[in-house]
């Protein structure tokens, strides 16, 4: 929409045109002008008017085919049936076309002038609304998430570049199929348990493995919201999917960590970046005598026994907050005085 938005003024009595056309420049819109169907669909082409006022009957077309012809090629614009010989019926086809409204002659200026101004309100909001959902469509593209929408019977309206990719499928593969269709028997459950509680719910999130396009398992976690209408009707749902494979990998590897050191024969101790123990495994209660509770937020200093100077311990430490190893022998002492 320009600065000023353009009218075309489509009637073939010249006088009214003129007058029209005058009267609008007044109210800061800019208007343009056709006495023919023809000249009206050049007009339309030339300038992409913001609202058509438009008579029923021309010469060479009749107004309801400049408006079918019109919202063909230029859907955004607005068209006001002008007439002196409107009927419901006419009126009726005129809005099942796409028209706005009408407005019968002789018109009262007022009057006309309101319906423009409802008419350029409401392509405003349209325009407002289509650039929002722009501003949107182009997050959900460029995000590194996954992301769909599924309609009422759970099948699919649209879904994003990422998760196409994620999954090794093109969009239009996507289009139209079901959860279920992306899941092995034991994830499909998972999926049936969770569509389950779309009508009774608004947010929920879980886990769930999917089957890639070449068969490999996708690890990922879905945070759903559930899409209702005024009346609270469920329309439908979206997810953002994110891929949790190499972070479940990461977790197995150190849940696997974790078990070996809770099971080792060697004595393990965790400090903080200050040196105060956050950990001890087992066989550190085993050998040194000391319960968890008693060595948890202590410094390991407690344990020293007396066997090594200053020296020795700040080289140690000096190695290891640098985040070098440090290989090397320690006497320590037992909580009943005897050295390790």
């Amino acid at each position: 929409m320009t600065e000023k938005p353009c009218i075309l003024i489509v009637d073939d009595d010249a006088g009214l045109r003129n007058t029209l056309s005058d009267l609008l420049k007044a109210k800061n819109y800019f208007p343009v002008t056709a006495a023919t169907g023809k000249h009206a669909l050049d007009m339309a082409e030339k300038h992409m008017p913001d609202v058509a006022l438009i008579d029923l009957k021309l010469e060479d077309m009749s107004g309801l085919d400049i408006i079918r012809k019109i919202k063909g090629c230029h859907p955004g614009t607005e068209c006001i049936i002008f007439t002196a010989y409107a009927s419901k019926e006419s009126a009726i086809h005129a809005v099942n076309l796409g028209a706005y409204s009408y407005v019968q002659k002789p018109y009262d200026m007022d009057q006309l002038l309101l319906v423009i101004q409802k008419a350029i309100d409401k392509l405003k909001r349209k325009k407002k609304l289509r650039e929002s959902e722009e501003k949107y469509r182009s997050i959900l593209e460029t995000t590194s998430e996954g992301y769909w929408l599924l309609n009422s019977e759970n099948r699919i309206l649209e879904v994003n570049k990422s998760f196409c990719n994620i999954l090794g499928y093109n969009r239009d593969e996507m289009l139209g199929k079901t959860p279920f269709e992306f899941a092995d028997d034991g994830n499909q459950k998972i999926f049936m348990e969770q569509i389950s509680k779309i009508s009774t719910t608004t947010h929920q999130g879980y886990e769930i493995a999917l089957k890639k396009n070449n068969g490999q398992d996708l690890q990922t976690y879905f945070n759903t919201t559930t899409i209702r209408d005024k009346s609270g009707e469920v329309q439908g749902s979206f997810a953002f999917i994110t891929d949790i494979t190499e972070y479940k990998r990461t977790q197995e590897e150190r849940d696997r960590l974790a078990i070996a050191i809770e099971q080792a024969s060697e004595s393990v101790f965790i400090t903080d970046r200050n040196g105060m123990i956050q950990y001890v495994n087992p066989a550190f209660e085993r050998l040194t005598g000391y319960d968890r509770k008693d060595a948890i937020g202590q410094n390991p200093g407690f344990l020293r026994s007396g066997k090594h100077d200053d020296r020795f311990y700040k080289e140690m430490w000096h190695s290891i907050t640098r985040g070098e190893a440090w290989h090397g022998r320690i006497i320590n002492k037992k909580k009943r005085r005897q050295f390790l």
